[in-house]
């Protein structure tokens, strides 16, 4: 049962990946930061739009995973 639980898991983790990365492909290119606040995806949260955005997309550590 934990064997099913851990491969659940780890692809649930996979799709979130994919998917954080599709916004960002998506909607984080080439704007400045405060024209990404104004273009909410429909269908997510606007304080966790904000997060991903502040926190994940505009930090250094990402940047550098996109330019490798």
């Amino acid at each position: 049962m934990n064997d099913h639980r851990d491969h659940i898991l780890g692809w649930m983790n996979e799709l979130w990946n994919k998917w954080r990365g599709h916004l960002h492909a998506k909607d984080v290119k080439d704007k400045p930061i405060q024209q990404y606040f104004k273009n909410v995806p429909r269908g997510v949260n606007k304080k966790e739009w904000e997060w991903l955005v502040k926190e994940r997309f505009t930090s250094e550590s990402f940047q550098v995973c996109l330019l490798s």
